[in-house]
């Protein structure tokens, strides 16, 4: 067949699951600004929204193993600013402000059995037991359907739910010493929670829910598609972060600082369908 280049991008698939890539993306954006005697007001407000269905050959070959693994994701956001600022030259410069922001995500994952795969998982079976044991024997064994161990179209759904939220306030001064001199500080605190769901709303692959007898333990590998217990968890974590700086203005287009920051990430939460544990033990 010849020596494989890794770098051609080249990829087998089956026919029978080709590859899908589509997406919607879309949001917008307005600013305003009103300049009173002294102060700058500043309202920004956004909103973005991506929908994506992606499929793909899992098995990254020719033969139908595995069918088409379709994912959709539909994510939409918003946020809101507000800053109010000093404005002309001032002994004190300032900004304060507040941020809110707000994200929903909610996702499929669908992971199904192709034509071929009880045909390759049968010979895998029996080349695991020393022929011993097939599929055929297995649902024999388990009181399962004639057929039923990865039939072509079975395994495993997951839906995910994820919603996040925060707001932060902020405020931040610069005293102008003289000319050359000048000392910054700024506070910011940030508050956010997270919250997420996964459900296994499709396990119809039989082999992968039934409790295997410890003689029959080896076999735990072909269990792939197993059901997994609806799952919940929430997410909140909040912090203050500053910073302080000292300046030294050179010349009209030369200046000298010392700075000291910190800064914010919230935590994260795996959008997975192992996130569940396995609902047979």
């Amino acid at each position: 067949m010849g020596e494989v280049d890794p770098f051609a991008r080249v990829a087998a698939h089956s026919s029978a699951a080709p590859f899908d890539n589509a997406f919607e993306d879309g949001g917008f954006s307005v600013e305003l600004n009103h300049e009173f005697d002294t102060t700058d007001l500043t309202l920004i407000a956004a909103s973005r929204c991506f929908d994506t269905t992606t499929g793909i050959d899992a098995d990254f070959q020719r033969m139908d193993l595995l069918g088409v693994r379709a994912q959709a994701q539909e994510l939409d956001e918003s946020s809101f600013e507000i800053r109010l600022a000093s404005s002309g030259a001032n002994v004190l410069d300032w900004v304060v402000g507040a941020f809110v922001f707000d994200q929903t995500i909610a996702a499929t994952d669908d992971l199904l059995l192709g034509v071929h795969g009880r045909a390759y998982g049968d010979l895998l079976t029996q080349a695991a037991t020393g022929g011993a044991l097939s599929f055929p024997a297995l649902e024999v064994i388990f009181g399962l359907p004639a057929g039923s161990i990865f039939a072509n179209g079975t395994g495993t759904r997951n839906e995910f739910d994820y919603s996040a939220n925060g707001f932060a306030v902020f405020g931040q001064g610069t005293y102008h010493i003289n000319d050359q001199w000048s000392i910054t500080g700024g506070l910011r605190y940030s508050d956010e929670e997270k919250d997420f769901t996964a459900t296994n709303s499709l396990a119809n692959e039989p082999f992968s829910q039934v409790p295997l007898p410890p003689s029959l333990a080896g076999l735990s590998a072909f269990q792939a598609f197993p059901a997994t217990d609806p799952y919940s968890i929430s997410f909140a974590d909040d912090n203050i972060s500053g910073t302080f700086n000292v300046a030294y203005n050179i010349s009209g287009s030369t200046s000298a600082y010392v700075r000291y920051a910190t800064g914010f990430k919230s935590g994260g939460i795996n959008l997975s369908r192992n996130a569940g544990r396995n609902g047979t033990g």
